[in-house]
């Protein structure tokens, strides 16, 4: 991730493209290495194009007006980075959608910190909401929080109403919270990214998942039939821009 959207000032972290996706050639996502090679050429192209951008025009984003949150992306363990989301959009999608919220028992959330302690025993449920702990309570209450949840991790993230959650188990409140429960396919574009870069981070996070576990499944990406690259990479964002 180019830029550490948790510091104040913002700043810029340099990322070895070349060490990450030759770690990436190694999976293989479509049982095909030609299609392999394709699919990690074109994307290694796309973000180091975009962090190039976003490192010299950083200065022209006004991220200060607009909230935002820093969501760490996985794959498997590894952390591949940071896509900025644009809260203010997911909160006018849901208002446009009619979403309605969903109650959630404050005892699935766990401290982010926490979490990711290694000398800390499993936690009590496989599937916890992690937060951002503050030990001041929100200007805004009780608006419900937004969770993003995806089966492609073993644990969601409270995106926005952090303080809401902290606020609540600081007073050993009991109740449930409401929440908006999100999943991958919610951010439909880039509008609801900070940057281009989040943008496509977020999008080749969400691939490589895609491709992982369909190409997993049995007969799908069968070693004895013709590969068809068309038919395969138009599931991608790819197929945008680029002509297979």
């Amino acid at each position: 991730m180019p830029i550490n959207y948790s510091t104040p000032n913002y700043e810029y972290i340099e990322f070895n493209y070349d060490a990450f996706f030759n770690d990436l050639s190694h999976v293989d996502f479509f049982k095909n290495k030609e299609i392999n090679h394709i699919f990690l050429t074109h994307w290694k192209t796309l973000l180091v194009e975009a962090d190039i951008d976003i490192k010299e025009n950083f200065h022209l984003r006004n991220y200060e007006t607009t909230e935002h949150f820093p969501t760490p992306l996985f794959f498997y363990t590894s952390l591949i980075g940071a896509s900025a989301i644009n809260i203010d959009r997911c909160e006018e999608e849901i208002f446009q959608r009619r979403l309605k919220p969903n109650k959630m028992g404050l005892e699935y959330f766990c401290k982010k910190e926490e979490f990711f302690k290694l000398d800390v025993p499993p936690y009590e449920f496989k599937h916890p909401i992690l937060y951002n702990h503050y030990p001041y309570n929100p200007n805004i209450w009780p608006i419900p929080v937004i969770i993003f949840d995806t089966d492609y991790s073993n644990h969601a993230v409270t995106i926005d109403g952090n303080h809401r959650i902290s606020y609540c188990l600081n007073i050993n409140s009991s109740q449930a919270v409401e929440s908006y429960i999100v999943d991958e396919n919610f951010f439909k574009d880039e509008s609801f990214f900070m940057d281009k870069y989040s943008f496509l981070l977020f999008t080749f996070w969400k691939e490589i998942h895609f491709f992982l576990t369909i190409s997993n499944k049995k007969n799908l990406f069968s070693t004895t039939k013709k590969y068809n690259r068309r038919n395969i990479l138009q599931h991608s964002y790819l197929s945008n821009i680029i002509e297979f």
